[in-house]
């Protein structure tokens, strides 16, 4: 069976990943698209509660959190996401994400002897294109996919704000999945990135599960577990960036994810989700509301 959910942008950890800079996570799945077959999505992510004031250190869970930032700090992303079937077994994806981020009003625990200007930054992340190609399309799907994302992001390191990483990377993936029967799928993807400009490479698995919710209604309810985990084997290092937990060197998470998703007869589509994490690395804590809208064609 064709799944239609295996291009679906899924919602992420935190708001504060928002469009994430790894692209597996819009390259998906071993599927690929059919000659001249394409896909297009709008989502926006925003934080539930508007800003986070303390961040997950040392890959300790949620719930030991520490507040341990100057401010408070805000954060929110939209993008478009498109893929495009060059060939039945070769596939272009790309995705051009924004992101507002900002520092507000200061903690009360001032963890930091410095405390930074208060500021906001919208601009372009970091640009993301890849292509996947399919070798196994049988009862089992088995594809690979060369992955990329750019160093395109604004910066005030002064203020502790970027838009994205501060880096290109390049990841080879592997992908394998299938359809279990005609109303449930799932899939692994693994990958290795390599960083430029002194970031760390790292590793990310991704697991999927989905299923539909009713058999005559296209709404399908899908469960997501992520990885991402650093070599630390780069130098870059900015004290400012781990102020706000805005893409420092070495940020890592495991997290998890519930998305809903509904299609219409004419292929026009919406998806919801939200998310939260086991534990991670400088990451900003602050639960995420992920909605979008999509065609297919």
């Amino acid at each position: 069976m064709k799944i239609f959910l295996k291009h679906f942008y899924p919602g992420f950890l935190l708001s504060l990943i928002g469009c994430m800079i790894s692209l597996n996570a819009h390259a998906q799945g071993p599927w690929v698209q059919k000659k001249n077959t394409g896909f297009i999505q709008l989502q926006t992510t925003l934080q539930a509660q508007g800003t986070y004031d303390g961040l997950i250190l040392n890959g300790i869970g949620v719930t030991d959190t520490e507040t341990n930032i100057n401010r408070e700090v805000a954060s929110s992303d939209v993008g478009i996401y498109a893929i495009y079937g060059l060939t039945d077994k070769l596939t272009l994806f790309s995705h051009l994400p924004f992101k507002y981020v900002a520092t507000k009003e200061a903690t009360d625990s001032l963890y930091y002897p410095t405390l930074l200007e208060e500021g906001s930054l919208f601009g372009l992340s970091n640009y993301q294109l890849g292509v996947k190609y399919g070798i196994l399309d049988k009862g089992l799907q088995l594809a690979v996919s060369i992955q990329t994302s750019w160093n395109t992001a604004s910066s005030e390191l002064e203020k502790g704000l970027t838009t994205g990483y501060l880096s290109n990377s390049f990841g080879l993936f592997g992908h394998i999945g299938g359809s279990l029967s005609p109303r449930i799928y799932s899939f692994l993807d693994l990958g290795y990135n390599v960083s430029t400009h002194d970031y760390s490479d790292f590793f990310n698995a991704n697991v999927e599960f989905g299923f539909k919710a009713a058999k005559a209604r296209n709404l399908w309810i899908v469960l997501n577990i992520t990885l991402r985990e650093s070599m630390e084997n780069g130098d870059f290092l900015n004290e400012n960036l781990l102020q706000t937990g805005l893409y420092p060197n070495d940020q890592e998470w495991k997290g998890y994810a519930i998305k809903l998703l509904y299609e219409g007869k004419n292929q026009i589509g919406f998806t919801l989700g939200t998310a939260g994490a086991f534990s991670a690395n400088y990451i900003g804590f602050a639960g995420p509301i992920t909605f979008g809208t999509f065609k297919k064609w």
